[in-house]
């Protein structure tokens, strides 16, 4: 099982890179978002809204031979199961959360 999460936690590390030009698209979308919204609505609400942009474009599926893609990826060709895709983007949007409350705090 350590093993195993060992595997994952180095593809993920090594494949980051590649993860995050493929996500950057939805990175400027939360700049722009983060820009046009900084007095209109509440610090909670814009930080909800400003991470699930981050959370969509990060959110990562392994596939064969633990390679990290983007789930929105495989949202769009039409094989995701709603169950994996749902959860990945959960946890991705709920530590983007965490990290953004803890950024604009400090």
């Amino acid at each position: 099982m350590a093993e195993r999460l060992g595997g994952y936690i180095f593809a993920t590390i090594v494949q980051l890179p590649f993860h995050i030009l493929l996500a950057s698209p939805f990175l400027v979308a939360a700049a722009v978002a983060a820009f046009f919204t900084r007095r209109r609505i509440p610090f909670l609400a814009r930080l909800a809204l400003i991470s699930g942009i981050v959370a969509l474009g990060l959110a990562p599926v392994y596939g064969a031979h633990r390679s990290m893609i983007p789930v929105y990826t495989l949202v769009i060709s039409g094989d995701a199961s709603i169950v994996s895709t749902a959860a990945s983007f959960i946890c991705t949007w709920g530590l983007a959360l965490l990290v953004g409350y803890l950024v604009a705090k400090s």
